[in-house]
């Protein structure tokens, strides 16, 4: 499916998006939310109450996944630092997201661990986190649930304020009320985009108006220099990214043959550049091997490395991963590949400068026929 958000009402998507799973209570949300009441030796719900981010000293953030998702995540921590400029912000961040976090000027300490850690290695930071600081405000930004996250959060402090952006689709009281023996602020249980999420809750627990901007990379000065405006040349050099997080967003070897040959047949000065995560440089070596790919179409970026080379193209072809926000973040017009509809309600740009995929499933699935108009409407944009 294409979606061209310069000429689709997208709310029709959302209507329509009523997953028959989101509404399954499981065993084991149940399992963890006793687990939740015990760690956390409550037995009622806290009260809501209102957070004065002036008198907040010091903030942990929770953010051990992905890169654009702490990409999303950057307007939240500049509202942060608008409203109270004297504010601490640390982040725990993951092994592959915390060289991004560290290039942020308005944090202060990160931490790193896994993208799922055991429990040892909670313990570990609890000892590393807890010598360090003593924490007001406690945010769990991570988009997951909570159980793990509301073990670290109370062997820090229990006595910290604590906010978590989304707990699980399921709607349920039981698992509402549990939640709420553990977090005090946020009763947020939603399909609505993370981005939008972030703003309402924040929202809903300050008890001050706030504005949010948009996210930045690296930092604010970095995003005001190279983001783009209104476009003043054509299209002529493309980024093609193959691979996202999960196997139903990687190109397989023949997409990656029908991206090319129906780009160069069509738009004959186009200049490919092909690039992947570090871990599939090799699938790179191997389409170069086989001549599918010219070893001058091969773009091989460390991360910080890709950020910058990024505004010197004028267009970018990838998954649903990290460098669509980056993309996004710089204005840079794109075609953004989905593997089901949920994934591009939830986590698609806020502008439109892009063209949408919408695969049921596999992105490898969409037609070429879908791609050759996504590729026409990137051209013309």
């Amino acid at each position: 499916m294409l979606i061209n958000p310069k000429d689709t009402d997208l709310s029709i998507y959302y209507r329509n998006n009523n997953s028959a799973d989101d509404q399954k209570v499981r065993v084991q949300d149940v399992i963890k939310r006793i687990f939740l009441m015990l760690i956390s030796l409550r037995i009622k719900p806290l009260e809501d109450v209102k957070i004065d981010l002036r008198n907040i000293n010091n903030v942990l953030l929770l953010r051990n996944d992905g890169l654009g998702d702490y990409v999303l995540t950057t307007p939240l921590v500049s509202t942060l630092k608008k409203i109270n400029p004297t504010i601490n912000i640390d982040v725990i961040a993951s092994y592959r997201n915390a060289i991004l976090v560290e290039q942020d000027y308005n944090i202060r300490k990160v931490f790193r661990t896994g993208h799922k850690s055991r429990i040892w290695e909670f313990l570990r930071l609890f000892k590393e986190i807890s010598n360090y600081s003593n924490y007001d405000l406690m945010i769990a930004t991570k988009h997951t649930r909570i159980t793990n996250t509301a073990l670290l959060f109370n062997l820090i402090s229990r006595k910290a304020l604590k906010i978590c952006f989304k707990i699980t689709s399921v709607n349920n009281k039981y698992i509402i009320d549990t939640y709420k023996l553990t977090y005090n602020n946020i009763l947020r249980n939603s399909n609505l985009k993370y981005s939008q999420l972030q703003k309402e809750t924040l929202q809903l627990v300050s008890s001050e108006i706030l504005t949010f901007e948009d996210p930045y990379l690296l930092n604010q000065k970095f995003t005001k220099e190279n983001k783009k405006t209104i476009l003043t040349k054509p299209i002529q050099k493309i980024l093609v990214n193959i691979n996202g997080f999960e196997r139903t967003r990687m190109f397989e070897k023949e997409y990656i043959i029908l991206i090319k040959s129906i780009i160069s047949d069509t738009y004959k000065n186009i200049k490919l550049t092909f690039t992947s995560s570090p871990e599939l440089y090799h699938l790179l070596d191997k389409l170069v091997e086989d001549s599918i790919l010219q070893q001058n179409e091969v773009g091989k970026f460390e991360l910080l490395d890709l950020i910058n080379e990024l505004p010197k193209f004028d267009a970018v072809i990838t998954p649903d991963t990290s460098i669509t926000h980056f993309a996004a973040v710089l204005n840079i017009p794109q075609i953004i590949f989905y593997d089901r509809m949920s994934k591009f309600l939830e986590w698609s740009p806020d502008n439109d400068n892009y063209v949408a995929l919408v695969a049921n499933g596999d992105i490898n699935d969409i037609g070429p026929n879908e791609f050759k108009e996504a590729i026409n409407l990137l051209m013309n944009s």
